[in-house]
């Protein structure tokens, strides 16, 4: 055995360093990862991949989890004082949970020791590590009295989207954005995007480790990443442990109002266009409405060639179904633009049925131009009284 981890297992310390898990949506520290590395202060200190090492047997790196997490709980009792709300993530060896020495009670009892509450503990577990054959009904057994749940290193594999399902996380922490040119940099955000929105749509919460500079920080937010992590983020050496809040706010502060400012110009843009594209609904809603139903396909193919933002025009009856359509001559694909014959089951047939006079729908990547599009819908009443949705398939302003 190394003769570091033997003497860590002997002495039963190790040095505890803290990183703040940042909102810069709420300017503000929701927590602090324990990062722990064998030794004492003064004695040569034992690297991660050694302390961690997978090949140790599961009984050891039980008791090497233990003795990080006392530690950890121990340092962390002057933060959880000064600051009531901030939680605390927990790294676990999920390697250990093979141990025929575990005791699912003796993470709770350390917790219940150190005065932290269940619900302020966040229990971290590396997405490498969640193997099938884990113990989850431990897992379950945490969440029952409080803990939460983060996924470390997580994305699209297999593994994780598994984990996802059996674990039911609140978070999960995305690898460091790497640091792309220009057309990569969309690239990268597209790809930290769907991660996020995939992720959301199960309820948890992505957060973006690994930001070293404020590149990385405005990528993430780029993408929709208010949650970080990193040595951006974190404090001078000469500052104290119990102030960390305090010193950290202020650069979050600084980021999330920069990236406000920045933003403001595209908003504005993006204002201004959805501003234009409602009045020319609302124009071509009075034109359909002095219509009947045999008129609408002719009208349908005179927008779409003659409105150059709109990819697909089309109407719907009161049931939701489609009884005319007309395709941009620029549209690629155009038999994939708006191809829905029955849109009742659609948000915006929905909300306009419940009495909502127009409605946008969220982004979505057309399938004919690759590009984010939105629909603009709006109700009229045709010449002879029946009730119709127009719709738009417009590309998204600001995509």
């Amino acid at each position: 055995m190394h003769e570091g981890l033997r003497a860590v297992l002997e002495r039963r310390e190790v040095l505890v360093f803290f990183q703040p898990v940042v909102s810069v949506e709420r300017r503000s520290i929701i927590g602090f990862e324990a990062y722990t590395r064998g030794g004492a202060h003064g004695s040569t200190v034992v690297k991660p991949d050694v302390l961690f090492d997978d090949a140790l047997e599961p009984d050891v790196q039980l008791e090497i989890d233990r003795i990080c997490r006392e530690n950890v709980l121990a340092r962390f009792q002057d933060i959880a004082k000064n600051h009531p709300d901030v939680l605390l993530f927990l790294n676990l060896n999920a390697a250990a949970f093979k141990s025929s020495k575990l005791k699912p009670e003796m993470l709770h009892e350390q917790v219940q020791r150190s005065g932290l509450p269940p619900h302020r503990v966040v229990l971290e577990l590396a997405e490498r590590q969640l193997t099938p054959d884990l113990p989850w009904l431990l897992a379950d057994l945490y969440q029952k009295k409080g803990y939460r749940f983060c996924i470390d290193d997580g994305g699209i594999s297999l593994a994780t989207q598994e984990a996802m399902i059996r674990l039911k996380p609140d978070y999960m922490k995305l690898a460091r954005p790497s640091q792309d040119s220009g057309q990569d940099r969309t690239l990268r955000i597209k790809i930290l995007e769907a991660l996020r929105e995939a992720t959301e749509r199960t309820g948890c919460r992505v957060v973006g480790k690994g930001v070293e500079g404020e590149d990385e920080a405005f990528l993430l937010l780029d993408a929709g990443v208010v949650l970080q992590q990193g040595f951006f983020f974190t404090k001078s050496s000469g500052d104290k442990e119990g102030d960390a809040l305090d010193v950290f706010r202020r650069k979050i502060v600084d980021l999330h109002t920069r990236y406000r400012e920045r933003q403001t110009t595209g908003i504005k843009a993006k204002r201004q266009a959805f501003e234009t594209l409602n009045k020319a609904v609302g124009k071509l809603a009075y034109k359909f409405a002095g219509a009947v139903r045999e008129e609408f396909p002719a009208l349908v193919k005179a927008v779409a060639r003659a409105l150059q933002e709109a990819h697909a025009v089309f109407v719907l009856d009161e049931n939701g179904q489609e009884i005319a359509r007309g395709v941009s001559s620029d549209t690629p694909r155009p038999e994939t633009a708006s191809a829905c014959t029955d849109h009742s089951f659609r948000d915006y047939y929905l909300h306009l049925k419940t009495g909502f006079e127009k409605f946008c729908t969220p982004p979505f990547v057309s399938p004919c131009t690759k590009l984010s599009h939105c629909i603009l819908a709006q109700r009229f009443f045709s010449r002879d009284g029946e009730e119709c949705i127009l719709g738009l398939e417009l590309r998204y302003p600001g995509s």
